[in-house]
Formats: structure tokens, C-alpha cells, sequence
């Protein structure tokens, strides 16, 4: 008797950012909040984080910059980023959420803590939080919390993400860099 055995021609291993360049018509990143239909709203304490003006060259929307120890090297910053996307009307957006955690747990030394995944309400299309500490550039460990949240408006598509990143080892510091990227929302 002949067996057969399969051998995958090529395996994938997809990033978010792979996943939705396959799914949309076409996609950009929003770095001016005056072309937002709504309003990015994030729960800051802004006595520990002071806005970067700088945030649109570096292609996002907003970046925060931690004003204690660390915070003038990036070590201790907020992300927020926003992607909108044109999809035909074929596509389930939900479905790239399923590639959510992948760029994390690509991180040098990733260590999870936390990997939820959020149904999809009468505001959201689904959503993502995902936390956990890796190996820095210089070895340091560092605390990152990364959130995913799709909106979708018939065949526009925003996918809002927002990242926290902190060097400290104190708990109350990163739970309230959690807090903070958790909160991150977008109100239409």
C-alpha cells in the first residue's frame, strides 16, 4: 500500500500588517486627526506623558513621550496609530484579528502576560489587547501593551491601534500604561 505524506508547499506565518495589505481595495496611514471621521480618545495622565509634535513624521497619529526616568529615549512611550482601508464588500475584517498577536510574540525574549481577543459589538468590528515584557535593544526588559480595535463604516475600514512601552518594573506603572492603551477608543 502507497502512502502519502503532505508537505506544505510554503508555510505562512502572516502579521496583521500582511493580513490587511491582502484584504484591502486600497489602505493608508492617518497621521492628520482632522481627516478622522470622529475623535481618538485616549484616557492620559498627562503629567507622566508629554505629546510629541513630531508624531505625524514619524507616520503616526499621536506618540506620547514619558516624563519621568526613560522617557526622553523612548523607553517609556504611547503609540497611536491609524490605518483606514477600503474593503469590497466580500470581506469579514474580523478575520484580521486572527493575526493580531503574531508581531509580538516575534519580539526578542517575548514573554505573554495577557492575549485577548474582543467580540464583535454595535461600535467595533472586534478587538485585540495583548500585553507582555521582551528584551529591549540594550537587553533591558521592557513592558509592552499593544491594542487592536476595527471600525467599520460600510467599506471603510479603520483599524486603530495603540502601543505603551515602559522600561519600570513597578506593577503601578504599567498597569497604568495598560489603563492608558486600553482606554484608546475612537468616538464617530
Amino acid at each position: 500500500m502507497r502512502q502519502f505524506r503532505f508537505t506544505p508547499v510554503m508555510t505562512l506565518a502572516w502579521t496583521l500588517s500582511d493580513r490587511l495589505h491582502r484584504m484591502a481595495v486600497s489602505h493608508a496611514r492617518v497621521t492628520d486627526p482632522r481627516s478622522v471621521a470622529g475623535t481618538i480618545h485616549i484616557d492620559l495622565d498627562h503629567a507622566a506623558y508629554v505629546r510629541d509634535p513630531d508624531a505625524a513624521h514619524r507616520g503616526l497619529l499621536d506618540l506620547f513621550i514619558g516624563t519621568g526616568p526613560g522617557g526622553t529615549d523612548h523607553r517609556n512611550n504611547i503609540t497611536v496609530a491609524l490605518t483606514r482601508f477600503i474593503v469590497d464588500s466580500t470581506v469579514d475584517v474580523n478575520d484580521l484579528l486572527d493575526h493580531a498577536f503574531a508581531d509580538l510574540r516575534r519580539l526578542t525574549d517575548w514573554t505573554e502576560t495577557r492575549a485577548d481577543r474582543y467580540p464583535i459589538d454595535n461600535r467595533t468590528r472586534g478587538g485585540s489587547v495583548q500585553a507582555g515584557h521582551y528584551a529591549g535593544t540594550t537587553g533591558d526588559r521592557r513592558f509592552l501593551v499593544h491594542k487592536h480595535v476595527i471600525y467599520q463604516r460600510a467599506n471603510v475600514v479603520y483599524l486603530l491601534q495603540c502601543s505603551g512601552t515602559t522600561a519600570s518594573d513597578s506593577a503601578v506603572a504599567r498597569s497604568t500604561l495598560s489603563d492608558a492603551v486600553v482606554s484608546t477608543r475612537l468616538d464617530d
